[in-house]
């Protein structure tokens, strides 16, 4: 079984991650494969000399794990591809699952269900677009790679394959 928290530490501060729900997560997953396809064009003309200025660098090549096919996928949707709605509904799902760690209180959520910022945690984190744009790529990391890096898109695809077949 996955793991259905994790701890990470950003700007000195202590935050907790949670998983997706199901739904939300394949919604946001097909989004952002969506959005990124269709900015891959340009991506692609743009990293084609990378594994070989990497084999240049340091002798070999190195295989991409699924963290890195995550942040990649979500960085071709949100600057090539996906609108701002699309995009605030991505974030405001990751920061719903986003807790900070106070002395006191323990883990806090960062955010109230209706996607306003939480008193305690808004003027350091709300004010912040490092902080904001960190925690919506950990928690689509923490969500996300395990997919890719257990051959998720494989799988998916054979399936999608097979029902065409069917049909």
């Amino acid at each position: 079984m996955h793991e259905t928290t994790k701890t990470i530490e950003i700007a000195d501060m202590r935050f907790q991650i949670r998983r997706l729900p199901a739904d939300v997560g394949s919604f946001i997953l097909m989004q952002l494969m969506g959005a990124a396809a269709s900015g891959a064009a340009h991506m692609v003309g743009d990293m084609k000399d990378v594994p070989a200025q990497e084999k240049e660098q340091t002798g070999e090549i190195k295989k991409s794990t699924g963290a890195d096919t995550v942040r990649t996928l979500a960085m071709a949707a949100f600057m090539r591809g996906i609108n701002f709605e699309a995009f605030r509904f991505v974030q405001r799902q990751c920061l719903l699952l986003v807790s900070r760690e106070d002395a006191t209180l323990g883990f806090i959520p960062i955010m109230t269900d209706d996607g306003r910022w939480e008193p305690v945690s808004s003027s350091k984190i709300g004010a912040s677009l490092d902080i904001v744009m960190k925690l919506t790529m950990e928690v689509l990391v923490f969500n996300y790679s395990d997919f890719f890096e257990q051959g998720g898109m494989d799988s998916l695809s054979t399936s999608m394959k097979t029902q065409d077949g069917n049909q």
